[in-house]
């Protein structure tokens, strides 16, 4: 809190703030396939106080249900409707026209929902100040911090998704603010409340991206093989991942709970969710070794696979209508449910049958997605990438942990969202934090090279302004 009070820092937040509004004030609010299952959810919400996966209708309140995705994007929609009442009338007639056509709102709406535009643009504000407060915690030093929160504003996504109606931003602000807790938890591990803060702003997150949820588990499997070989750490590792666990039950028992005693569902999300997402991902593991293979080249920006392989030979492993993904879309989706039942049946069948028959296959196809869903920011994520690879080799004592532990729950989740989805690089744009703080770290390293063949004079100067 004091380094955010140092006049220079509060003059260059008020001018971060003024960047993202800039940016992103004059744009177009877009409407995505997925928006329409958001928009009925938050009007339902805002209209009917119901959650629900309902389509919207002016005439009749919904059924209570889920909902396809994270609960926290029916509550933002549903406070942009509240707070403006163009907003509302305009998503309105989004949510009427969608019933008659994907792009139906093309020439029967005005898109202006700008209550909605305006939440966003704080969101992404607040996660370029997350990215400001883990940058000095971990480098101690404004001129990296605030290199750190340049580089984050020169990734695209956090332009590109600000007018879209998706989870995105809400992911984006979430995610930004559990990171700063888990980066300051480990900087105050004996810190019970740190960890309990840390669970809950991870709570948060799953309610935006319920796929999050596979975070805690994961987390308590390493950390248990950690304290393994360390068990003079068992006392204390027994206390942070419960007060971790705890923070993150206050904030998600509500829905569950609803879910359970309402609906008698135990799950975050509906369960046809997971079961269409697993069918377009499982499609993918009948990929041939060679396929696969080329996939590692083809996933990379510009990489030049096209030219190199042809079309015709990668055109199976993309998305369009010769692709396992069309297949799963089109084929497997109704296959799972006609001969597995109900949603549950169909997930069993899709693993049973496209996963568990082959898992080696299934292992080396989630680790090629991940591969595809780690390039956040197109070509900027590919450097981050590769530096990404080089960081441990070129760093140090505490900022290396620091940033590494920093990263690890994001991997995880990237290696999560492989398996049970087809990893848009969008699902991993949390990664756009540590892959800001390492190519300062990478550029800073560049201008001490450089800075090293310069008089000592003018280096101290330069290192006393910005050191201070």
């Amino acid at each position: 809190m004091i380094f955010l009070k140092h006049p220079i820092n509060f003059l260059l937040i008020i001018a971060l703030l003024g960047v993202v509004v800039f940016r992103n004030i004059t744009t177009i609010e877009t409407v995505q396939p997925d928006s329409n299952r958001y928009i009925a959810m938050g009007l339902n919400l805002a209209e009917y106080n119901t959650l629900s996966g309902d389509p919207y209708s002016p005439a009749h309140s919904p059924n209570p249900g889920i909902g396809w995705g994270g609960t926290a994007i029916a509550y933002e929609i549903a406070l942009a409707a509240t707070l403006h009442e163009p907003t509302k009338r305009n998503l309105i007639c989004i949510a009427n026209a969608a019933k008659h056509g994907q792009n139906a709102f093309r020439t029967a709406c005005h898109v202006y929902i700008p209550s909605l535009k305006i939440i966003h643009i704080i969101e992404f504000f607040i996660f370029h100040l997350a990215v400001l407060c883990v940058a000095q915690l971990i480098f101690d030093n404004r001129f990296k911090a605030w290199s750190s929160v340049g580089i984050s504003l020169c990734f695209q996504e956090t332009s590109l998704y600000v007018d879209q109606l998706l989870t995105e931003p809400s992911y984006m602000m979430f995610a930004g603010i559990f990171l700063t807790a888990w980066a300051f938890a480990w900087k105050n591990p004996q810190s019970h409340k740190s960890w309990f803060f840390c669970g809950f702003a991870l709570g948060c997150v799953v309610l935006t991206k319920p796929a999050w949820n596979a975070l805690l588990p994961s987390l308590f499997i390493l950390l248990a093989a950690y304290v393994l070989w360390n068990r003079h750490l068992l006392a204390w590792a027994t206390r942070s991942v419960f007060a971790l666990a705890l923070g993150l039950i206050v904030v998600v028992a509500p829905i569950v709970l609803r879910n359970i005693v309402q609906l008698n569902v135990w799950s975050l999300s509906d369960p046809a969710y997971l079961a269409a997402s697993l069918a377009h991902r499982m499609a993918f593991n009948a990929m041939t070794w060679k396929e696969w293979a080329m996939g590692w080249l083809y996933y990379m920006p510009r990489s030049g696979a096209i030219r190199l392989f042809g079309i015709e030979a990668l055109n199976p492993i993309g998305l369009g209508p010769d692709s396992y993904f069309s297949y799963g879309y089109n084929v497997l989706t109704g296959k799972a449910h006609a001969l597995g039942g109900d949603d549950q049946g169909a997930i069993r069948y899709i693993l049973k049958n496209h996963f568990f028959n082959d898992p080696v296959k299934g292992i080396a196809v989630t680790a090629l997605l991940t591969w595809k869903g780690v390039f956040v920011g197109h070509v900027l994520g590919m450097f981050a990438v590769m530096f990404t690879g080089l960081f441990p080799f070129f760093s140090r004592g505490d900022t290396r942990r620091s940033i590494l532990i920093l990263i690890l729950p994001l991997i995880i989740m990237a290696a999560v969202n492989a398996l049970a989805s087809i990893s848009m690089s969008r699902y991993n744009m949390a990664l756009i934090l540590p892959y800001s703080l390492i190519l300062v770290h990478f550029f800073y390293l560049f201008c001490t090279c450089v800075m090293s063949k310069m008089p000592k004079v003018f280096i101290n100067k330069v290192k006393t302004f910005f050191d201070e």
